[in-house]
């Protein structure tokens, strides 16, 4: 529904697809706005979010209703976000990602910072979709903590948060991090809402989301208490066991086999 307010889905629907990047920001991000930001929203991103340590800043976020903070695809001269969430002390802006990847890029690679360098130089600015709106975060946050969120499938986040951070292209101001759809959906499902209207909102959601292909591998049967993390290192291993039946009677001069 808020695609289709704010524009994004043509009048013909002829761009309205089961891909629309558009449509999935607005469907779930619309949907979780009728709901008190600290029952979901917060939880969902502080426990989500990576690298881990961006959850502080999450977890300071204390406010219920929170449909005044949040906008859907502000313009602005330098792209266009997908979510800007602002409150008192914090701005985050969301890139929503589904089956597409970075919409611009170029070659720009900044080097590390040395003793060489004059106190004014300034590094490089890059065409990159996540380098532009880490800009447009620094310039709208002001004085506030500035969080930038790229949510992509889990095999397209570590892969561009790895390519932009290693570049050094991202506003030094403004945090970068990520989180992958699947881990999203994990996190949203093990959520307990005793609030009937606010549970059918997020069962909504989860059904949309396991639609979209988000339902993650958890495990084969195997005592595993969490979900396969793709950036920790696992290794299954079996250990063979030999059971003999002690009760059974042996008797003399008959052939026994061990198998």
């Amino acid at each position: 529904m808020i695609a289709d307010i704010k524009g994004k889905i043509s009048r013909s629907g002829s761009n309205l697809t089961e891909n629309s990047e558009d449509n999935l920001t607005g469907n779930v991000f619309g949907a979780l706005r009728y709901i008190p930001f600290n029952k979901v929203m917060k939880p969902i991103l502080a426990n989500t979010i990576f690298p881990r340590e961006v959850a502080d800043c999450i977890e300071k976020i204390d406010v219920e209703y929170w449909g005044d903070n949040i906008k859907f695809w502000p313009y602005h001269e330098k792209g266009e976000l997908d979510v800007i969430i602002e409150f008192e002390e914090i701005i985050i802006g969301i890139e929503v990602k589904y089956r597409s990847g970075i919409s611009s890029d170029d070659n720009v690679y900044n080097q590390e910072e040395d003793e060489e360098k004059s106190e004014d130089f300034e590094d490089e600015k890059s065409i990159n979709q996540l380098a532009r709106e880490s800009e447009i975060i620094n310039e709208l946050g002001a004085k506030k903590v500035k969080l930038l969120i790229l949510i992509a499938p889990e095999q397209l986040c570590s892969s561009l948060y790895g390519d932009v951070i290693n570049r050094k292209i991202i506003n030094k101001e403004v945090k970068l991090a990520y989180i992958t759809w699947q881990r999203f959906f994990h996190e949203i499902s093990c959520l307990s809402i005793e609030d009937k209207y606010n549970g059918l909102i997020v069962e909504d959601i989860k059904e949309l989301l396991k639609r979209k292909g988000f339902e993650q591998f958890k495990d084969m049967n195997i005592d595993i208490p969490t979900v396969i993390d793709p950036l920790k290192h696992f290794y299954f291993d079996y250990i063979p066991m030999i059971q003999f039946d002690f009760n059974i009677n042996i008797e003399g001069e008959l052939y026994y086999e061990f198998k």
